[in-house]
């Protein structure tokens, strides 16, 4: 790993209200972590999914955000750590009125590519294919948990969040 001097984030609006900001890359790292901050809208949701291959650390930075890791459902508020370890299934929404964000450390790093790999495939004319979006989760071996979103949404308000039919 050389030193590298500071840059600026890479910004993507990955959709419904959240926002992906690439601060620091596996790639400039060997690989080591990554470090991804999320800005989350009031109402937004990020999909319950399960990691095969990554260890998640998150910090709030402001407002409040509920989460669901494993079968537990909580708030973190700014200020506190959540350890979301590969292999448990976990969640986070923006039930309040105003914005949330939070920093994400990644290890290993390297799913972080994953944001703008979304980002070009809901960035065309049509929504991408259930193969598409299957695709993309198996290169970076995640699960999404479709089957509690709309749950989530009823319970907690969540406007901004994508119901699934």
């Amino acid at each position: 790993m050389s030193s590298q001097p500071p840059s600026s984030p890479t910004v993507l609006d990955v959709g419904a209200g959240v926002g992906a900001m690439l601060h620091l890359v596996g790639s400039s790292t060997g690989g080591r972590l990554s470090i991804v901050e999320h800005p989350m809208a009031p109402g937004s949701l990020i999909e319950p999914h399960t990691h095969q291959l990554e260890d998640e650390y998150s910090f709030v930075l402001s407002g409040t955000l509920g989460m669901l890791l494993g079968e537990e459902e909580f708030e973190v508020s700014a200020g506190r750590f959540v350890a979301k370890p590969r292999g448990v299934m976990h969640a986070a929404w923006n039930a309040r009125s105003e914005p949330a964000r939070f920093l994400e450390v990644i290890s290993p790093g390297g799913f972080e590519q994953l944001f703008p790999e979304a980002k070009r495939l809901f960035a065309g004319p049509v929504e991408p294919s259930a193969d598409e979006l299957q695709a993309l989760a198996d290169r970076y071996q995640i699960e999404f948990h479709i089957e509690l979103v709309n749950d989530l949404i009823d319970r907690h308000g969540l406007s901004a969040a994508v119901r699934y039919n």
